[in-house]
């Protein structure tokens, strides 16, 4: 073992406690934000369909309203407990869909050394440290003894959070989290007889050692005779999807692997007792529930004759009847130096290219060149570099180093302008406004990212940057590389705006952290907070469009000019009312740009309003809000219930 439990009493330890006393609306890793503690691709802007396929998208009604589903707070008491032990659960809530606990705040349940409250456990002899003395710093020592631990705390609590613990831990189905004070965050996918449960997991926020949350989503009753055979083969699911489009298959061109999954559904037909369904649990259910229900569904992502680069589909066919539970496209049409746009290119304050910005990190020759672009080698550099791989659709960059470094330079113009160094072009017809300013900004959020989440795998890896796709009005997050177009339609080119740069990274980020996927009911809003708080600005993609925004009728207001596509600060609307989810259900209909205010807002609010209001200044409150944000998006799934 790791760790042992020490004499010394609690009073000699510091207290961390951690109390709610709100009914909840957000789900419970999404809270840890506000009280302190699959990819699906994604698009800037939201457009009209225009595309023939997107009238063949589709929602089965069943998987659509699985999510709809209240949570309700319950009183203090104890009704998850160890075996023999006293602790309890200070509050928790109930999913009122299933019946079981939803969110789980344990008191006092020490899994990890550390100084939360009565927290009496220490590292044993033989990890490297001296016992009692010091921390473990090794980030995959603390995750596998995270992992062990969380899964010793469910086994024995598993018949109050009725769930099985045999349906976690699967090889593959577990994500981790050290942030680098510490604190660790996991990620459980369900499965069942080997089979990945869609949707239906358990998540864990660890402080000071302590669990302090414990959130199960979407977990419902499987009949242990549940057949998980296919009838049906991944060819067959393709045709299916082909019969339903009426276009051919680009045969082995899928853009994921075929997968047999068990697809969680609500269960609205027949309801029943809740206390039926629950396996030794000492609460007080709910009345009536209607529960969910599962289907054996193949997973494909069929590829078609006379799609276009911003399309990616994906589609959810039952395995044994060939109904089709989803269809739809993933991307939701949206010293080394050089010049680059702050935060716009419309020529406003902050939208004017800035001459010799260091290109951070940038590979050149056999040498990194490091935070201020310093690099110590004679060699060829193109625009890559830790973070980044930019291609630019308008050709390729390349620059040699010479005895006064490496200068891309600046130009004017826009989309396919090249720069320019004592008036002479440099660097290849890919050496543009787009291509400098894009690889500056993702370099550099992904850097501040990098210091709130120093052990994130997706962090490490080199992320690919599409500049100058000719088209135009949009950028996009497709699964594995963010894309911009060029200037037209009334839109400028979206590559040279940094709040667009940060917005389509943000996706990335949400789509690879613990939680797996895009969160819900809307990515949209974690990525808008993401390039708001990296520009210290709420109007997102500032000079992108020619109008001034506009939220469902509520306008952005004229005098302040927002002429991005949102603005994520409610005060700025000419109604000057918060959009809440009641606001919502009534005016967003299926908009997932429109539904990401609901929280977006209230994280704005929380950095310019609640922040200043008991002390904190304007740069105090930004860092604090950032480093709140990192820290708890990086495990949610569920930002609010949309029937909560």
């Amino acid at each position: 073992t790791l760790f042992h439990t020490s004499s010394s009493t609690t009073q000699d330890l510091p207290r961390i406690s951690l109390s709610v006393r709100t009914k909840m609306q957000l789900s419970g890793i999404a809270l840890v934000l506000l009280i302190g503690g699959c990819n699906t691709a994604t698009a800037f802007i939201e457009t009209n369909s225009t595309s023939e396929f997107d009238s063949f998208e589709y929602v089965d009604p069943e998987l659509k309203q699985v999510s709809d589903w209240d949570i309700t707070e319950r009183p203090s008491i104890n009704s998850i407990s160890g075996e023999g032990g006293d602790k309890g659960a200070s509050i928790y809530y109930v999913d009122g869909r299933s019946g079981r606990p939803t969110v789980v705040h344990p008191y006092a349940e020490s899994i990890l050394p550390g100084n939360g409250l009565g927290n009496r456990l220490l590292w044993t002899v033989g990890t490297s440290h001296d016992e009692g003395h010091g921390p473990i710093t090794d980030h995959r020592i603390l995750s596998e003894a995270a992992v062990d631990g969380c899964k010793q705390w469910i086994t024995d609590h598993q018949d109050g959070l009725g769930v099985n613990v045999e349906e976690l831990f699967a090889p593959g189905m577990v994500r981790t989290s050290t942030h680098a004070d510490g604190d660790i965050q996991l990620s459980l996918k369900r499965t069942f007889q080997g089979i990945e449960v869609v949707g239906s997991r358990v998540a864990v926020t660890i402080v000071a050692g302590n669990i302090v949350t414990v959130a199960v989503e979407q977990w419902g009753d499987i009949a242990m005779d549940f057949d998980v055979a296919p009838t049906i083969t991944a060819e067959d699911a393709l045709n299916v999807l082909s019969t339903h489009t009426g276009h051919a298959l680009m045969a082995g061109e899928e853009t994921c692997d075929s997968e047999v999954q068990i697809l969680t559904l609500a269960n609205d037909d027949t309801p029943m007792e809740s206390s039926t369904s629950l396996r030794g649990t000492n609460f007080e259910p709910l009345e009536v529930i209607h529960g969910y229900k599962h289907k054996l569904t193949w997973r494909v992502c069929p590829k078609f004759d006379g799609q276009g680069d911003a399309q990616s589909f994906e589609g959810y066919v039952d395995a044994r009847n060939k109904k089709i539970f989803e269809f739809k496209n993933t991307i939701d049409l949206f010293e080394a130096e050089g010049g680059v746009f702050p935060l716009s290119n419309d020529g406003k304050a902050g939208g004017v290219e800035q001459a010799e910005w260091p290109m951070s990190y940038m590979w050149v020759g056999s040498a990194d060149a490091d935070v201020g672009g310093n690099f110590d080698v004679t060699g060829t550099a193109s625009l890559r570099g830790k973070h980044v791989n930019l291609v630019d659709r308008c050709g390729d960059a390349s620059l040699s180093s010479s005895a006064d470094g490496i200068n891309w330079g600046t130009s004017g113009g826009t989309d396919c302008a090249i720069g320019r160094v004592n008036g002479q072009q440099v660097g290849g017809s890919g050496n543009t406004h787009a291509s400098r300013t894009t690889y500056y900004h993702t370099t550099h959020i992904a850097d501040i990212a990098s210091k709130h989440l120093p052990n994130e795998v997706w962090l490490k890896r080199q992320l690919r940057a599409n500049v100058n796709i000719n088209d135009n009005c949009n950028a996009f997050w497709n699964g594995n590389s963010i894309n911009f177009y060029t200037s037209g339609g009334g839109c400028a080119n979206l590559g040279e705006i940094s709040g667009v740069v940060a917005h389509e990274w943000g996706h990335g980020m949400d789509a690879n952290g613990v939680a797996w996927g895009i969160s819900k009911p809307s990515g949209e809003g974690i990525a808008d907070l993401y390039a708001a708080l990296y520009d210290g600005t709420s109007c997102i993609g500032r000079g992108g469009l020619s109008n001034i925004c506009n939220l469902k009728g509520d306008r952005c207001k004229f005098s302040l000019g927002c002429d991005g596509v949102r603005d994520i600060d409610y005060m700025n609307h000419n109604s000057e009312r918060p959009h809440t989810m009641s606001w919502a259900r009534n005016n967003c209909d299926d908009s997932v740009h429109c539904k990401g205010h609901v929280y977006s807002e209230a994280v704005w609010s929380l950095y310019k309003r609640e922040l200043p209001a008991i002390g904190y200044d304007d740069l105090t409150a930004l860092e604090l809000t950032t480093y709140l944000l990192y820290k708890a998006a990086d495990n949610v799934e569920f930002w609010y219930t949309e029937n909560g």
